[in-house]
């Protein structure tokens, strides 16, 4: 399945109706970097990650920042749906990715501190 990241720092920037999401890890693939400019509105965009294409769709589900992500690696299609929640205190940000694939289905968690 997908192997987990050694470390990540995911800068987010918001100013409503647009977010930038800049993300920095380490994992099995090496070190990557890219940075998404979401629009909120619900209208799937076009990005670049790295040398990869994806589209996005970014929304709010109440306070929830739900981004969906599609992308292709090595012949197989990635659904990626990726719920944001801050937490009650606005210390962590919690995220939530629910993967599909042709190979099945995974859910990974992560937390970030807040800085």
């Amino acid at each position: 399945m997908i192997p987990p990241t050694e470390s990540e720092t995911d800068t987010i920037e918001h100013n409503d109706p647009k977010l930038k999401l800049a993300v920095s890890q380490v994992g099995a693939q090496g070190k990557q970097d890219y940075q998404l400019d979401l629009a909120i509105d619900g209208k799937e965009q076009t990005h670049k990650m790295g040398t990869r294409e994806v589209k996005t769709t970014a929304n709010w589900e109440g306070s929830n920042l739900i981004v969906l992500t599609k992308l292709n690696v090595q012949d197989m299609d990635i659904a990626i749906r990726a719920v944001y929640t801050l937490s009650p205190d606005g210390k962590t940000v919690n995220v939530a990715n629910h993967y599909t694939t042709s190979m099945g289905e995974t859910d990974t968690k992560f937390v970030f501190e807040k800085q």
